[in-house]
């Protein structure tokens, strides 16, 4: 206490000096503390998911995994764009029920082309799944199909002879990819009722847990989706009529269903540029005399033929419309693909019999294979190739086309020969001679691949993969050495030497490295493989699907791409280029999106911005009666018949009908119309604003602490940090570094006390608790929580701003000491627990439910469904929690009294009798045996444990605020000096609050910081 000395003294303060190795290793435990309580926070558990290469978790996937924590059974429809991550959002789904429930047993269901991509992608998480093949399906079934990840191709399974197999097994998970294809209404199509007879019979297990994952949730026809809907949540009964209106919609968003864009990501989830920008280039360049001619040649053969039929035949023909569809498509892919298509029309027509036609019998055989073959090829996107031909293997569309053609070759008459020959030595010579498209092509790749970009050329056939291929070998032999080549037959990689043929990783790899710089692949070959790593795109020929551009845009506008994407398309200055460029591309496509034209050295350029507020268009597929539902195959015969007029105005009738869906979008909640205020209310409110660029820095902060106190030199280059032997680069890397900095800071069962000079919005103290909420005794979801002390109010702190605080305050510039015990009365605690543990609980929780709760209890209020029986929560009732004191930071700002305020002598005297009795008080609570010596020693208390025979000689301060401003003499300066480790410094503060706190520092010498102080004093002197 107080008494007299020299002229000297020393205020606690800071920063100077760093104190001793006590006091990191409490700082480290302190931080060890703090990210163990955000362990079952849904960011720090995407963190600590194991996966090779790491994920590194983005908003909008972390409130996605929050939601679905907090209700049992997870039934979803997750309708996120193309691009955002699907896959890995319900792997990290499955993998937190693995957690929760103990699930064991998991189906995925997808189209058959995404079966390796999804091993795969399994196999990054270690992951081993099984295949279900044909040749192993009865198998697995007589082992009652272990534990364990299955994958399925849903048209194989699906199939009557295997259904049974499939049903009857008690899943935990089934998870259905591109769910848009399980539908009910698809132009009565047996296909899709069997896939969605089968995923309803899996889904009627009501407590099952059942992720649907759909780019395109809705297709254009109310019934399709409210029966997708109905798969989630099998308790709703209504028709279209009962639940195709908005308040419906309304409910189902955030509750059932999730969609979210790439545009909410960049603007509302993230406030920065997770996907890079993405534009769509036409490029228009000068055709030859002999390209001119060819077209205006093949579309006028083209248009007469198609009229001639039509006015032969009532009925509408399928096999001779296909045929022409197929040469116009052919012809338009590359003159070597025309060529071959007409040199085998030729060759099979000139093996007919003279005289000979087909029976009704043939022709109405070739009619039903033509209208297969519309459906899988022609119809909006690729997505259904995998439907035509062998379910074990990919065909190319080529394979089919040959045998088509092949068959068809017996509707053409002697007179079309003629022209047909006349045809084929033009495609000739073009090959030959001047490929213009081509040309445009190589010199993109060229330009492209000087400035360092990695490119993907697409095309339809592999006849045209194969050409261009070719033709790069001859005319450009060092381009062809870093190229690669996929089609159905296989991946062939440049330099590849193993005996056997190179997979996707190895291609991937190659890439990643730069050991290849551009790829020539057909869609059926590269169907769901992601190409992250390249950043151009060129569509060889002109689709005349738009849906196709944005489905090859998307295998590399994806998460991980770290460059602007561009997309080309190459069109020859020829009529039909034309029409198909100013009508599909400038309208259609364009529709929604950003356009702007321009005059480019080579001819002209039309540039589209991909990036839209609802992602990609939604083009009409499955469309109610009356609505043009589009149709590649139907465009290329509307344009051959009609031209450009009859071409304009069928687009203009799909441009009224993706208005139409427009409204729709927005009515079923498809939209991000609305809610950006909302979400961001959420990530703030509820899940803490962990994302962003702000979190990645707070996470690096932690680790420079960490790796400081470690005694690790560092050294920054850029945004790359490398200290001792690690090398970060991301969130991931500073996060697993920390902790294995971490990893041996002794037990965390004690509370940590340390004391800061950090000013930080007037605190006094930041008390820190674990908050932990349970669902049925089981917890789901943590976070640490800071309850903020200030002279005249007491504040919750959580997520972003909490870390900010804890960084600033346990910088070791900063922290002045690490007191060994901390006293406050336990009705303050309870106090302080009770404002964390109820505020966050009641946050989290009613935030989580909120709208699940909002969607259950209407719909049975309205008679919309019956009850919903095997699901939970229905109230707040299911959830219990806990908290655990974590520690304390205590700060030493500057004292709340003003310079001319001294305290009255009366209350310096009470404040220091109150500290006295307070600490005598806390050693005899302490089982040791005190005696009071202020008044014959340099220390105010003596104090003896009869136990251990430990002494300790006490320093008394008494602080009547919040504030830690205090000083020794310079005589107790000496005593503490001399009596090393026996010597304890008790403050007592906040006596005039009524609910005063000790801390008590061992050996405050060495423990605390100091500043040295020099009073000066004058005496009177008589002469």
């Amino acid at each position: 206490m107080k008494r007299g000395g020299s002229g000297g003294c020393v205020g606690l303060q800071g920063p100077s000096g760093f104190s001793t190795e006590s006091t990191r290793e409490q700082i480290l435990s302190l931080l060890g503390k703090v990210l163990e309580g955000y362990r079952l926070h849904p960011f720090l558990f995407i963190l600590n998911t194991k996966a090779d290469p790491p994920i590194l978790p983005l908003a909008h996937q972390t409130e996605l995994l929050f939601r679905l924590a907090f209700r049992k059974p997870v039934r979803v429809l997750i309708g996120d764009e193309i691009g955002l991550g699907k896959t890995i959002e319900a792997i990290l789904i499955v993998r937190f029920l693995e957690y929760r429930d103990g699930v064991r047993r998991i189906l995925v269901l997808v189209p058959r082309i995404l079966v390796e991509q999804w091993r795969l992608e399994l196999k990054r998480f270690g992951i081993h799944a099984k295949v279900i093949e044909r040749g192993n399906i009865s198998n697995l079934a007589k082992q009652g199909f272990p534990e364990g990840w299955y994958i399925a191709s849903i048209d194989l399974v699906k199939r009557e002879e295997y259904k049974p197999k499939i049903v009857g097994v008690d899943w935990d998970v089934v998870i259905v990819d591109e769910a848009h294809r399980v539908g009910i209404i698809r132009s009565g199509r047996k296909s899709i009722t069997q896939r969605y007879e089968l995923v309803e019979e899996l889904a009627k297990v009501t407590n099952r847990n059942i992720i649907l994952l759909s780019a395109t949730p809705h297709r254009g026809h109310a019934t399709d989706y409210i029966s997708r809907l109905k798969l989630v949540d099998p308790y709703l009964e209504g028709d279209e009529k009962e639940l195709d209106n908005d308040p419906f919609y309304r409910l189902t968003r955030d509750s059932i269903l999730m969609r979210r864009t790439k545009m909410d990501v960049n603007e509302v989830y993230e406030h920065r540029e997770i996907f890079k920008k993405a534009r769509f280039i036409a490029r228009v360049i000068e055709a030859t005399g002999e390209e001119t001619e060819f077209n205006e040649l093949l579309f006028e053969f083209l248009r007469d033929k198609l009229l001639k039929y039509y006015e032969y035949l009532d009925d509408e023909p399928k096999a001779l419309p296909l045929l022409l569809a197929l040469i116009a498509k052919r012809a338009s892919s590359s003159p070597y693909a025309a060529m071959l298509t007409l040199e085998r029309m030729l060759h099979k027509r000139s093996l007919v019999i003279e005289g000979k036609s087909p029976s009704l019998a043939e022709a109405s055989k070739l009619d039903e294979e033509a209208e297969s073959i519309v459906e899988a090829y022609l119809g909006l996107g690729f997505e259904d190739y995998s439907e035509a031909g062998d379910l074990d293997k990919e065909v190319e569309p080529d394979e089919l086309i040959n045998r088509f053609v092949d068959k068809c070759s017996t509707l053409l008459e002697e007179q079309d020969l003629q022209e047909i020959e006349n045809l084929f030595k033009l495609a000739r010579t073009i090959v030959d001679s001047n490929d213009s498209r081509l040309r445009g092509v190589l010199k993109l790749i060229r330009d492209h691949l000087d400035k360092g970009d990695k490119i993907v050329v697409f095309t339809e056939y592999k006849d045209t993969a194969e050409y261009i291929y070719s033709k790069l070998k001859d005319e450009m032999p060092d381009i062809f050495k870093v190229t690669a080549l996929i089609t159905s037959e296989g991946i062939t990689i440049p330099g590849w030497k193993k005996r056997e043929r190179p997979g996707i990783e190895d291609l991937k790899r190659y890439l990643q490295h730069g050991q290849v710089k551009l790829i020539i692949s057909t869609d059926v070959a590269a169907e769901g493989l992601n190409l992250q790593a390249a950043n151009i795109i060129i569509n060889y020929e002109p689709s005349w699907s738009p849906i196709k551009v944005e489905q090859r845009l998307g295998r590399v506008w994806r998460l991980g791409q770290e460059r602007e994407v561009t997309s080309y398309t190459v069109f020859l200055a020829i009529k039909s280029d034309k029409d198909v460029l100013d009508i599909l591309y400038r309208k259609l496509l364009a529709w929604g999106r950003s356009l702007q034209e321009s005059r480019v050295a080579i001819g002209e350029e039309v540039v589209i911005d991909m990036m839209t507020d609802e992602g990609s268009t939604t083009i009409p597929i499955d469309v109610g009666k009356g609505t043009p539902r589009y149709s590649e195959y139907k465009a290329i015969l509307t344009y051959i018949s009609g031209g450009r007029k009859a071409l304009e105005k069928y687009v203009q009738n799909i441009i009224s009908a993706l208005a139409s869906l427009k409204k729709n979008l927005e009515k079923v909640g498809l939209t991000r119309r609305n809610i950006t205020d909302m979400i961001e209310k959420f990530l703030s409110n509820v899940l803490g604003d962990l994302r962003g660029n702000d979190i990645d820095r707070v996470l690096k902060e932690l680790f420079m602490i960490a790796a400081e106190l470690r005694g690790l030199s560092i050294k920054k280059e850029g945004d790359r940090v490398f200290a001792g032997a690690f090398i970060l680069n991301n969130a991931y890397d500073f996060y697993s570094s920390t902790v294995t900095l971490l990893s041996n800071t002794g037990s965390l069962d004690k509370p940590v006390y340390l004391v800061s000079s950090a000013q930080i919005e007037g605190l006094k103290e930041l008390h820190l608790f674990k908050i932990t909420v349970f669902f049925k005794n089981r917890p789901i979801y943590s976070e640490t929580a800071g309850v903020g002390v200030k002279v005249d109010s007491i504040k919750l702190l959580r997520g972003r701003e909490l870390l900010d605080i804890i960084v600033k305050a346990l910088s070791p510039s900063q922290v002045v000491s690490s007191p060994q015990e901390y006293y406050i009365s336990n009705e303050l605690l309870q106090d302080l627990k009770g404002r964390a543990l109820g505020e966050v609980t009641n946050t989290v929780a009613r935030g989580a439910i909120k709208e699940l709760i909002n969607y259950v209890s209407k719909l049975e209020e309205l008679g919309f469904s019956t009850r919903h029986q095997d699901w939970e929560p229905r109230d707040l009732g299911v959830y219990s929690n806990r908290s655990e004191y974590l520690g304390a930071i205590i700060f030493t700002t500057p004292s709340e009294i003003s310079p001319g305020g001294a305290v009255p002598p009366i209350s310096v005297k009470e404040v220091e009798e109150a500290a006295m009795s307070l600490a005598m008080e806390y050693e005899k609570k302490s089982g040791r045996i005190p005696e009071d010596v202020s008044m014959r020693e340099h220390f105010d208390i003596l104090s003896r444990d009869p136990r251990t025979g430990e002494i300790r000689f006490i320093e008394v301060k008494g602080k009547s605020g919040l504030d830690l401003e205090i000083e020794l003499t310079e005589t107790e300066f000496s005593v503490a000096k001399e009596k090393g480790e026996k010597y304890w410094l008790y403050i007592v503060y906040g006596i005039g609050t009524g609910k005063p706190r000790l801390l008590a520092v061992r050996d405050p010498v060495n423990n605390m910081k100091w500043r040295e102080d020099i009073i000066k004093r004058y005496r009177l002197r008589p002469e």
